[in-house]
Order: C-alpha cells, then structure tokens, then sequence
C-alpha cells in the first residue's frame, strides 16, 4: 500500500496490479494481455519466498522481454541477499525498503527515459 501511494505519487496515471498471492501474479504474467513493464518483487512473502518466485518466472516469456524490468524490494541488509539477487538475469535492481520517491523517480529515469 505505502510503494503504491509512492508509484502514484510519482505518477498518477500509471496502472498498478498488487498480488498478494505469488501464484496468482505468476497466473497473470502467464497471461499474453498482461503485459507490465516494471515487477517490484519483494523477498519476503508469506506463501513463497521471492527467490521461489524469481526461479519460477526467470522461466516464463515476460522474464526474457527488455521492456519489463523487475526489482527487488527488501529489507534486509544482508549482503548475501544484494550478491543472490545478481545471480538473476530479470532482476535489474535491488532495492532496500523503505521505497521513497526519490528511488522511485532515480529508477524510472534510469530504466525508462
């Protein structure tokens, strides 16, 4: 709820989908009309972990498009997380929690000019 209200804040016209359940997000990024172009994934999640998630859709169609990018949010500060994180070809930044809107701003004018 708090990155939504950043996302928005930041731009209010942009469409955001929140899954709770992983299974659920992974359903829909299945799905050829779903076509988002940016994940924010978080690592720790109550039905999966977001290293289960990412070893799941590092196999699907969306993972191999140039035009999503996924991020992971965490709020851990273990190293080992940030190194595990760079083992994944779709992951394209790791974000430590809180997001705010200047990371926010900082990643789309980096990953979306």
């Amino acid at each position: 709820m708090i990155n939504e209200r950043i996302i928005r804040h930041t731009n209010n016209t942009v469409e955001i989908n929140c899954f709770t359940d992983p299974d659920i997000a992974l359903k829909a990024l299945e799905n050829k009309q779903f076509s988002p172009n940016m994940i924010l994934l978080d690592i720790n999640m109550p039905l999966m972990s977001g290293w289960e998630f990412l070893d799941i859709f590092q196999k699907t169609e969306i993972a191999k498009r140039p035009d999503c990018k996924l991020f992971l949010l965490s709020s851990s500060l273990d190293a080992n997380d940030k190194e595990m994180s760079e083992r994944y070809e779709s992951v394209k930044g790791f974000i430590t929690k809180p997001l705010s809107i200047e990371i926010f701003k900082s990643i789309c004018n980096e990953h979306y000019n």
